[in-house]
């Protein structure tokens, strides 16, 4: 079966025969939208659990026949069913697990349910992806537009309005918006609206603008997570869950924010630099507003946690707090906190 890129594969495509797609990458919030549409084109009710079925890549690797006994599960009313793997930040173990579980699988043209895989960005070597195309499924590759397409659109889009951005805003953008190529494009329009007229725009304002946006409330959550405060972590993780924000993304935006303070921190031990100079220091190279800012929070962790790594404390928390069984949405909260207050 074909390895397609984003732009090159089309949900409503797709035979009606059950078949398994898997997309990967890095661009969290491509690989959501297009799991989702697939999803609708494939059952009438995506929300109907009679009609999906929803797996974790933990609970595969403790069981590698589960993936192999949910997807030859026949339907109750005869209707088409679907299996969603989809649970946000797999561990190198989980990956692993699932190649097994696929192993599991009967011949593609015997498969009883149609299977939806959400992966990261791995290597073509991993063993998750090496199965998944033995197997003979469609793999999606979603790959986040580069920065300097970003930049170049952002740029664009004020120049044509006459517009200039003040320090901080082009970056303060990039870094709210380049996640999620869904949203850009949407959320430049209205700072271009907000923008005619003015002769520039100020970090001030583009916060201003985008408040509402789940992309820049993530934003805020790591500004919050990254000075250790917990009520502003609290409401900014809130405003996320009462939007709507998938959970896997929010997962993805924490554990890279809290990756860049580790390097941060262990680039200033280990080079014998100051934080400001190890934040300078990152690639792509941050604008100095975003410098000042991860600086300022690297010395929070630096102070009250010895500079021990972060981003895998938040995961291996997570993922125990839902081995014990907690809710998606408290499991994240939980880990949140767990990171503030044990830091």
């Amino acid at each position: 079966m074909p390895a397609l890129k984003s732009n090159e594969f089309n949900p409503a495509a797709l035979a009606q025969k059950p078949q398994l797609v898997a997309f990967w990458g890095d661009d969290t919030g491509l690989i959501r939208r297009l799991l989702r549409q697939t999803a609708q084109a494939l059952v009438p009710d995506v929300n109907d659990p009679f009609q999906v079925d929803r797996l974790t890549f933990s609970a595969i690797r403790q069981q590698p026949s589960l993936l192999a006994d949910t997807a030859q599960t026949l339907s109750l009313m005869g209707t088409p069913r679907l299996v969603l793997v989809d649970d946000g930040l797999p561990s190198k173990d989980d990956l692993e697990g699932l190649a097994l579980g696929i192993s599991y699988l009967p011949p593609l043209a015997e498969l009883s349910s149609g299977i939806l895989l959400a992966l990261p960005e791995v290597e073509k070597t991993d063993a998750s992806l090496k199965a998944v195309e033995k197997y003979g499924a469609v793999t999606v590759h979603c790959r986040a537009e580069q920065v300097r397409l970003v930049e170049k659109d952002i740029i664009a889009a004020f120049s044509q309005q006459g517009v200039e951005l003040g320090p901080g805003v082009l970056d303060l953008l990039k870094e709210a918006l380049a996640r999620d190529s869904a949203l850009a494009e949407n959320e430049i329009n209205k700072l271009c609206l907000y923008a005619h007229g003015k002769g520039v725009v100020q970090v001030e304002d583009a916060l201003a603008v985008l408040a509402a946006a789940p992309s820049v409330n993530a934003f805020k959550l790591a500004d919050s997570l990254g000075l250790l405060d917990l009520t502003a972590v609290d409401e900014s993780l809130q405003k996320l869950l009462e939007e709507g924000e998938e959970i896997p993304l929010l997962l993805g935006a924490i554990y890279k924010h809290l990756q860049k303070l580790d390097e941060v921190v262990g680039r200033a031990k280990a080079e014998r630099l100051t934080l400001p100079q190890a934040a300078a220091r990152l690639k792509p190279v941050p604008h100095e507003f975003v410098q000042k800012k991860l600086a300022q929070q690297a010395a929070q962790y630096a102070k009250r946690a010895g500079g021990k790594p972060l981003a895998d404390r938040f995961f291996q928390l997570h993922r125990q707090l839902r081995v014990e069984g907690l809710p998606e949405d408290l499991a994240v909260s939980r880990a949140l906190f767990g990171i503030v207050l044990g830091a």
